[in-house]
């Protein structure tokens, strides 16, 4: 896939170099990995922001522009190896820069098998050191950067997926609360680090699952068409190998294509009754649809946000030498039991954090004229 279908895909401002002759505001991001998660957070960013952010990635630009009017950087998983390096790399090399920068719904993105994260404090610090503003996504990000990095004074902005453009659906898919709508995420290192007992855990899952009357529905939140086959992720793949070796593979249909963020927060609303995520935005999306989510974490992103949610008893944690189903059905009998409360409360839940979003997005655009 060429850079021109990708921008035609997700309908991105990207701009030439020539088109930041007069100063514009962007957003600096790791899109166009063909991360359904990344897509949903640019599409709600930009609609929060009228549609006036040029978009800059890795993808498409060299070198970030010297004369924005704001950057803003986030929306993801920023507190990790590769997003501040990159920024680093660019930033510094802009003498006197004039435009503020800013840090908007950023946090942790630490697997659990990464042992090491301390060493990269130094360089934290340096990347959180150039923003005059830090918005963090959850709570669990807001003490690692006040409390372990320094900085004071953050603001909490909760995911920007949590308020993407579509329907409200604040009552239960009547009909469909024996639907599991599973999202996958097989190219992270703690999958990687044991490959063999996850799929063992998932299969034995899925079979319980379909076993108690349960439909299972994939849904591809990563397909990414690069053309280096090495770097290549297709979620599709371990999906149908799940299903080859299922004792009742015709209840667990996996989906074709990778739908747009509109197109999966309509589906999840109109066909799931409950979502079981790997990913991260996966349980963003279904708290934005208003459906039960169980959280299959593998990082302490997952965590950060079931905290921020009210619901860490629904955090089945992958980082066991032994992986156990028990907790995630318990977790699921719980919403069996109290599947209205558990769809209000996160409906609520819901509201709530997206306000706080929009409450710093009216601040940064009132202050900053975007």
């Amino acid at each position: 896939m060429t850079i021109q279908t990708e921008i035609q895909r997700l309908g991105w401002r990207v701009l030439s170099y020539a088109h930041f002759s007069a100063p514009r505001p962007a957003i600096l991001g790791w899109f166009s990995n063909h991360n359904l998660g990344d897509d949903a957070a640019l599409y709600s960013l930009n609609w929060h922001f009228s549609n006036k952010l040029a978009v800059i990635t890795p993808q498409t630009y060299r070198r970030i522009p010297s004369n924005l009017r704001l950057l803003i950087c986030g929306a993801g998983g920023w507190l990790n190896q590769e997003a501040p390096r990159h920024f680093l790399k660019y930033i510094t090399r802009i003498k006197k820069r004039s435009f503020p920068c800013l840090f908007l719904s950023g946090g942790i993105n630490r697997d659990y098998v990464d042992r090491n994260y301390q060493r990269l404090f130094p360089q934290f610090k340096q990347f959180l050191s150039h923003f005059e503003y830090i918005g963090v996504r959850d709570l669990m990000s807001q003490r690692f950067v006040e409390e372990t990095l320094g900085f004071k004074d953050t603001r909490l902005v909760p995911d920007f997926v949590l308020s993407l453009p579509g329907e409200e659906h604040l009552s239960p898919p009547r009909g469909n609360e024996k639907t599991v709508g599973l999202v996958l995420a097989t190219h992270n290192e703690t999958f990687r680090h044991k490959q063999k007992e996850m799929y063992v855990y998932l299969l034995a899952m899925s079979d319980e699952l379909i076993s108690k009357g349960y439909k299972i529905i994939c849904i591809p939140f990563q397909i990414d068409l690069t053309s280096v086959q090495s770097k290549s992720v297709d979620e599709r793949q371990g999906a149908m190998y799940l299903k080859n070796s299922l004792r009742y593979p015709d209840q667990f249909e996996v989906l074709e294509r990778m739908m747009s963020p509109s197109e999966t927060l309509s589906y999840i609303q109109k066909n799931i009754g409950v979502v079981i995520s790997m990913r991260l935005h996966g349980n963003v999306m279904a708290a934005r649809a208003g459906v039960p989510f169980i959280s299959l974490s593998y990082s302490d992103k997952h965590a950060g946000f079931l905290e921020l949610m009210e619901m860490s008893e629904f955090d089945v944690a992958l980082k066991e030498e032994v992986l156990d189903p028990v907790k995630l059905f318990d977790a699921l009998k719980r919403i069996e039991v109290n599947y209205e409360q558990v769809s209000r409360h996160i409906s609520d839940k819901r509201s709530e954090l997206a306000g706080l979003t929009q409450k710093a997005v009216d601040w940064i655009r009132e202050k900053y004229q975007v």
